[in-house]
């Protein structure tokens, strides 16, 4: 067992290339808090569900020397508490969530956009679950981007993550 872990470091300090990119941008949430819309729904055999959506306005900062590609299937939420982050919700992505598509951002360009976050918050759950234990609260929006290879632009050559400011989700009554 030891010689095998041995061997499995071994290659992944082989195959790490300390000369290569190292992506890195900067998230910016551009408003202080997010008022959610929620509604019920309906799912087959009369199940019903209570769902929520708001849109975060995002940028990103490419702040390293190579130019990134967004995963599409993006963002996260990630909720801050006193121990550490922890993943709240993610949209539904048809793909194993490896799809680095769209232009690529140069080095010091930046990126603006609307994040739609749709979730179910009870019932049965018709979309991605909301998991964290309240709807309102102190969250972070985590943004996944690598840095394509320029001669197989399907590969990447390195990945990275950023998370933003804080930003409040307020339920209005």
């Amino acid at each position: 067992m030891t010689r095998a872990l041995s061997i499995a470091a071994l290659a992944a300090i082989a195959c790490s290339d300390p000369t290569g990119p190292k992506p890195k941008a900067e998230i910016t949430v551009l408003v202080d808090s997010v008022h959610i819309t929620t509604g019920t729904g309906v799912q087959p055999y009369n199940r019903t569900y209570t769902w929520m959506r708001f849109t975060v306005p995002v940028t990103v900062r490419n702040t390293g020397t190579d130019p990134i590609t967004l995963n599409w299937c993006q963002p996260t939420v990630v909720r801050d508490s006193a121990e550490t982050a922890s993943f709240v919700w993610h949209p539904l992505c048809v793909s194993d969530g490896d799809d680095y598509t769209g232009a690529p951002i140069p080095p010091g360009a930046e990126r603006t956009a609307n994040y739609s976050v749709d979730a179910t918050t009870s019932g049965p759950g018709a979309f991605a679950d909301w998991q964290s234990p309240t709807v309102g609260g102190a969250f972070r929006i985590r943004i996944d981007f690598a840095v394509k290879s320029t001669g197989q632009p399907s590969r990447a050559l390195a990945y990275g993550h950023g998370d933003s400011n804080l930003f409040q989700v307020v339920q209005t009554p």
